[in-house]
């Protein structure tokens, strides 16, 4: 019993540090994925995470009250897939509710009905930054649009257009530097992350050409404004990542 409160005090003050998360025997990747009714498609991306060997890894299943076989799917799974039921509304309340459980050093977000590809998480921790504040990507298949999108970003590549949020794998620490997803951003609270992360000096971000995951594409990002991160853009860009350049003056 006092082993279990000392250990949850030290998850709550210290848990972002990798040190503490090492010694303690903590997986070293936590996926979460948000489901509500997702069908026969949660399959194949179950098994695309269950798939990856040569790391240690957990699955948080976030559900948001399915009705279809999605519990009784999840019941028949290992032990290191654990289901956290979260009644409220919104895909970023679920994984906003997945951040406080997760044990992992780097965090992954996947959708159901996107599947990482075979080995990623092996490859990804042999390219991991040892920089705490660490964010890695690489690209995605967009299976919509049968296309891979969207190689390396830059400051003013990303003020123009986001990194697909299955192309990321953030480290645990980002969150307790930047805080949750902002839920006021319906469907573009992940852009928000990365303007946070890519104006921060002490954030160490690396790009690797390496495809991710397949990417179903049609989600709820899939011609969906988000009006309330429409209006914040420009002064959010600024806010993070500065003015932008002001196009140089051609000598006549």
């Amino acid at each position: 019993m006092v082993k279990t409160v000392f250990i949850k005090f030290l998850r709550r003050h210290w848990g972002h540090h990798v040190f503490l998360r090492r010694w303690l025997g903590d997986p070293q990747f936590t996926i979460i994925m948000a489901t509500l009714n997702p069908g026969a498609k949660l399959r194949a991306s179950l098994d695309s995470v269950l798939s990856q060997s040569g790391v240690s890894f957990e699955l948080l299943i976030i559900d948001g009250g399915s009705t279809d076989h999605t519990i009784q799917t999840i019941q028949t799974l290992p032990e290191q897939v654990h289901l956290i039921a979260e009644s409220e509304p919104g895909v970023y309340t679920a994984m906003n509710r997945g951040l406080p459980a997760a044990r992992g050093e780097i965090i992954y977000f996947l959708g159901a009905g996107d599947r990482l590809r075979p080995g990623i998480l092996q490859q990804v921790a042999a390219a991991w930054p040892e920089e705490q504040y660490s964010m890695l990507y690489g690209e995605v298949f967009m299976e919509d649009l049968g296309i891979l999108y969207d190689g390396e970003f830059h400051k003013e590549k990303l003020r123009k257009t986001n990194i697909c949020h299955q192309a990321i794998f953030y480290s645990s620490a980002i969150f307790h530097r930047h805080g949750a997803y902002d839920r006021r951003y319906r469907i573009l609270a992940d852009y928000d992350l990365n303007l946070k992360i890519f104006g921060d000096a002490k954030s160490t971000i690396k790009f690797i050409p390496e495809i991710i995951a397949d990417y179903e594409g049609n989600g709820l990002s899939a011609g969906t404004l988000d009006p309330n991160f429409q209006a914040d853009k420009k002064q959010l860009c600024e806010e993070r990542l500065g003015p932008k350049p002001k196009p140089e003056s051609k000598l006549s």
